[in-house]
């Protein structure tokens, strides 16, 4: 029985770890690309989860099969995730640096790029990238340390 359990830790480990590679991968690709998030439809919070967990998110559906049609008690769930998901996103961030929180907060909610953010807060601009990959990491880890070991639906999921 505990083989069973000994096993899944381990996929579970070794899932994580392609995460954080992925993510790694995924900030470098999106830097390189001029990554520019704005909030001009009032969803920038579900953005950044998708940022954090996007390649998660694909990992566990594709790994779990969730390609399924949901019944109206998965949906009323899958809302409550997604509200449970958010209220820890807005804790979890609080437990950031004053500098981390702040970058994240200026990229993502008032969707100013990188280079900009780095000028207000007087961080040179590599400095600015390096406190926003941090912070990205620091915020994963924290998530999962949390409970959250797969990602929310997002809102055009409910």
């Amino acid at each position: 029985m505990l083989d069973g359990y000994l096993r899944e830790a381990r996929e579970q480990d070794r899932v994580i770890a392609l995460c954080l590679q992925g993510g790694y991968d995924y900030i470098a690709r999106r830097r390189r690309q001029g990554d520019v998030m704005t909030d001009v439809d009032g969803k920038a919070e579900e953005r950044l989860l998708d940022h954090v967990d996007g390649l998660a998110a694909c990992l566990f559906a594709t790994a779990a099969g969730v390609a399924k049609p949901a019944t109206g008690e998965e949906a009323l769930s899958r809302r409550e995730r997604h509200e449970r998901a958010h209220a820890l996103l807005r804790s979890t961030l609080e437990r950031l640096t004053p500098r981390e929180a702040e970058v994240l907060s200026m990229h993502y909610l008032e969707g100013r790029p990188l280079k900009e953010v780095g000028g207000a807060l007087r961080i040179p601009h590599p400095g600015a990238y390096r406190v926003h990959d941090r912070a990205i990491v620091r915020l994963g880890k924290l998530l999962h340390a949390a409970g959250m070991t797969e990602a929310p639906p997002r809102e055009d999921e409910l």
